[in-house]
Parts: C-alpha cells; structure tokens; sequence
C-alpha cells in the first residue's frame, strides 16, 4: 500500500483515518495538516459513529497499560456476562475493532433500526438493553482522541515500551492517559496511586496498587469471595488483573445499582481460564510443564512470568525485534536458562552475557528442549516462550508465534491439547 503524501493531494479527502500502527509523523500526515484535513483514530471515529446512530455514548469500560489488556478485558466482559447477567462486549486491541463491532452486523448493528436506552439508567427497573463495551486501548489507538469517552477507564501499569516509536516514558505515558481526555467528574479512574496522580482531572476513582506477592484470597466489594487458588491464571501479575476487573465491577455495581449475586460472580471467576499466547499452558511431559506466553512483548511482561514460577528452574526463549528498551533487568536469575533468538538476538546475548545467540525460535527451541529433557528426569522444570520483543522480525503476529512453538513442542513430546488431559 502507498504511504507517500502525494495521494493527499490526489485524493483530496475529507478525513484521514489511521491505523494505530502507522506513527502519525510520517510525510503523508504532514501533508494532511498542512491541508487542514482532519486525522482521526479508528477507535474514537467508530465511537463517534456508535453514538451518533444510537442518539447516544454508548457505555464504555476502557482498559490500557503496558502489560495485562487483553486479559483484564477479557475477564472483565467476562464476569459482566456471567457474574452480573448483563450484556458485554469485548471490543478495540483485543481483535475485534469498534469498526467492526458496528459493520459487521454485530452485537451493535441493531443500532441502526432501534435507539435502546443507555446501560444505567434503566438498571434500576430491569436489565439494561444496551451492551456494554469492555474496550482495550493501547497507546497508538490513543494518540487520537476527540470523542471517545470511557465511563470508567484502567491504566493498569505502566513500563517502557514502543521507545521505537516515542522519543521517551513521559511522551508514551501521555499518550495512555489520553484515555481519560473525554472523562468528567461523574466519571470512574483505576490506577496505579503514581499514576492516578498523574493523570489529574476532574474525575473519582481510586488507587490499585500492584502486587508483589499473590493474596491468599479476593474480595468484593470487602468481604472474601474466594480463594487465590480457585482462579487459575498463575502469577502476581494475573492476581492484580483480577483485582482491576472486580474493582472495576465494584464500581459498575454501585452505578447501575444491581444486586450482584457472590456465588454467581465467585464460579464466574473460577471458570475463566485466560487467553491464547498469555502463559498460556501448552502441556506436559513428566515433569516438564510447557508455557506458551508469546504475547509477552516487553521486559516488563517477562518478568511477571518469571516470578509466576517462584524459584522452579526455567529455560525460557527471548527474541523476535526489539522494541527500544534494555533487557538487563532480566540478567541475575539463578534458576532461567535464557536462549536468544532472532533479529535482537545478539542484543540479548551482549545483555544477559550468554554464550551465543540463535538464528530463529526453531534452533533456539531445539537447544532449549535439549537442556529440559536432561533435567526434567531429575528436577520439576519449565519451558517458557516469554519473548521480551515484537514478533515481526520472523511473524505476522504474536499469535503465529506462539502457535508455531505449540507446534514445536508438541511435535516434540506428542503432547495432547490442554483441553484433553485429565
């Protein structure tokens, strides 16, 4: 496809609408300014357009941070269907787009023939009409924004990441808290106290923190719910996840005045199961369990999988593109064999002080299973794809990596799908 900034002057269109990949100071954007031609993001165009065929914002949980989107989105739409019994939408970075929501024929497509009435204010007399949208936003899709408003958002953390594409942490955490731009003192902020604090504005909410070490239990909204061990995603980082979704659920409660039932809610956590390719369990071979976590792009996500497996021995694989960022913080652990691999490889290599770097996931896949057959026979072990980087120096996506070391692995160990072992 074209990028250069004479199809403005082609085209002469009425709007520039973006892909949050495409980084909005190239030659073509330029061009538009300078024309005075309007550019707008994908995500706030589509919310635009929702609201104006429904005479009316649609409801809108919004979700960002460096790690833990897609699956505090998933989570939270998920306990809304089933621990509340109310109507949800995952929607925006997960996969599926606002865009595509509203044109495809939908969960939104209705709104071309009726205009329901808007979650909340119908809450006290039956269950709203009107879905909600559980929306992950990330920091490219936030660039932009002229009308989308969520009415909670989550910043769920922040670490460095995307430096390719800002200049610095301070210009990427602007860009993150755009995600507040549209919200007003009737509006709900989850974060970080750092960063609440940050943010400013007029709207309520209240601090988050991170944990360091999983709680022994979860409560909503105070008293216990159920045990850590019921919720089956490893890790602290997975239990803070949690913690957003149901305090944001907490605060859903309170504004659409439901009557949330505990047990409901409590077996709606213990069914959730987490994501593809988000230490996502693979399968097992004695005492070898094998973890695919190719959605672990940043050094940030690497480290919360590492601390999910305490001081088990891990033989973990790193590579793809790096993404700007140092990968030093990942050196000092004892108990991880780190294997690098691809196009960062050699920049891991110099960083963790390893004696060499590989070619491609497949070599450094073979190497690391090498090592994790010899010791599985005497030590409890982990096999770990938590890469650290972007995928694109070999792969279309992190979902294609992650399903080709699925592949591997189970080529290798002829292991059966999760879903079939007892």
């Amino acid at each position: 496809p074209r990028e250069d900034p004479e199809l403005i002057d082609e085209l002469r269109p009425d709007m520039v609408l973006t892909a949050p990949g495409v980084p909005l100071a190239g030659p073509l954007f330029v061009r538009a300014r300078a024309a005075g031609i309007p550019i707008r993001g994908e995500n706030d165009f589509a919310f635009e357009c929702i609201a104006r065929l429904a005479g009316r914002e649609p409801f809108v949980i919004g979700i960002t941070g460096t790690d833990g989107k897609s699956t505090t989105t998933a989570l939270l739409a998920h306990l809304i269907q089933r621990g509340a019994g109310l109507s949800a939408v995952a929607a925006g970075n997960i996969g599926l787009s606002l865009s595509r929501l509203l044109l495809s024929g939908g969960p939104l497509a209705y709104l071309l023939e009726e205009k329901p009435t808007v979650a909340g204010e119908t809450a006290a007399v039956g269950t709203p009409t009107w879905p909600l949208l559980v929306v992950e936003c990330s920091s490219f899709q936030l660039e932009l924004v002229e009308a989308f408003h969520p009415r909670v958002a989550l910043l769920l953390n922040l670490a460095d990441d995307h430096l390719d594409r800002y200049p610095d942490r301070e210009a990427y955490l602007a860009a993150k808290l755009n995600l507040t731009r549209k919200m007003g003192a009737e509006d709900v902020f989850l974060a970080p106290s750092e960063l609440r604090q940050r943010a400013g504005g007029p709207f309520g909410g209240r601090d988050i923190e991170l944990l360091s070490q999983e709680p022994d239990e979860f409560g909503f909204p105070g008293a216990p719910l159920l045990g850590r061990a019921e919720f089956l995603p490893p890790g602290p980082h997975n239990a803070t996840n949690l913690r957003f979704a149901l305090a944001a659920l907490e605060e859903l409660t309170a504004r659409l005045n439901l009557d949330m039932d505990r047990e409901r809610l409590a077996t709606a956590v213990r069914e959730f199961r987490g994501l593809e390719h988000r230490l996502e369990f693979v399968g097992q071979s004695g005492d070898l369990r094998i973890f695919n976590d190719s959605k672990a792009t940043t050094v940030q996500a690497v480290g919360a999988a590492l601390a999910a497996f305490g001081e088990t021995p891990i033989f973990l694989l790193l590579g793809g593109r790096a993404k700007g960022v140092e990968f030093d913080a990942l050196a000092g652990y004892a108990h991880v064999r780190a294997f690098a691999y691809g196009e960062a490889g050699p920049e891991i290599q110099a960083a963790l002080g390893l004696q060499r770097a590989y070619p491609d996931l497949k070599t450094a896949f073979e190497a690391a299973a090498e090592g994790a057959d010899h010791l599985k026979s005497r030590s409890a072990c982990v096999l770990l794809l938590s890469p650290a980087c972007a995928s694109f120096d070999a792969y279309g996506s992190y979902g294609e990596r992650g399903a080709h070391f699925r592949e591997l692995a189970r080529a290798r160990w002829k292991l059966q799908p999760p879903e079939t072992l007892k």
